[in-house]
């Protein structure tokens, strides 16, 4: 789930004029590698992974593209982390630039009931089906 985030946190600061999303631009593999400070056999490792479960439609030495269905999953991943990210915001008080460690923790035990109690509490910052913005600066690893 984090190798399937930080793709989708990728493509988004890749995005430059469009207003969607590219869903098959190749992504370098040091953007991903940087992006969260993975060692090179870890990233490896959870490439083997996602490519074992579809989520990847090709993969080299040097790029990584996101199948269909890996991407999907690479928004709704992102789309829980950042709903819980903003739940931790209003309701625990917790600072922009503090809550991402902490939605990390959760992001992957959020249940389906629980998801929709999220979306409807913030349903005017985040329609259902749309990847809100992420409440806190993300770097910018594409040029690597």
């Amino acid at each position: 789930q984090h190798l399937l985030r930080a793709a989708f946190e990728i493509l988004e600061s890749a995005r430059a004029t469009s207003q969607d999303l590219v869903k098959n631009i190749p992504i370098p593999l040091p953007a991903l590698q940087k992006h969260r400070s993975w060692a090179p056999s870890q990233l490896r490792r959870l490439l083997r992974i996602a490519d074992r479960e579809d989520h990847l439609e090709s993969s080299d030495r040097r790029f990584v593209r996101l199948s269909e269905s890996g991407f999907g999953e690479a928004a709704r991943v992102t789309r829980n982390h950042r709903l819980w990210e903003f739940y931790l915001i209003r309701h625990a008080d917790i600072a922009p630039s503090h809550v991402d460690r902490d939605a990390d923790m959760v992001e992957h035990i959020l249940g389906a009931e629980m998801v929709r109690q999220l979306e409807s509490e913030l349903a005017p910052s985040a329609p259902l089906l749309k990847v809100p913005t992420s409440p806190h600066a993300i770097p910018n690893s594409v040029s690597a």
